[in-house]
């Protein structure tokens, strides 16, 4: 069993329309995962996207929140 090659808050590109969004959840479809999408639109536009189908534009933090934080002593 293969394990998902995205992961929660990666941000992606929809290769068919070229639209980027971030990872919002994972689930698995048989031998294959499906992908919770939130577009960067406005208002939000959430789809639902197989793996073949996206392309990775910039990983997530190894803890999955997507921030960046700097401590200033």
């Amino acid at each position: 069993m293969s394990s998902p090659r995205f992961v929660h808050q990666d941000i992606i590109k929809v290769v068919a329309t070229e639209q980027v969004g971030t990872v919002m959840e994972v689930r698995r479809t048989g031998d294959t995962y499906v992908y919770g999408i939130e577009l960067r639109m406005e208002p939000p536009q959430h789809i639902e996207v197989p793996e073949a189908d996206l392309e990775l534009v910039k990983i997530a933090n190894a803890d999955e929140t997507g921030l960046h934080i700097k401590y200033i002593t």
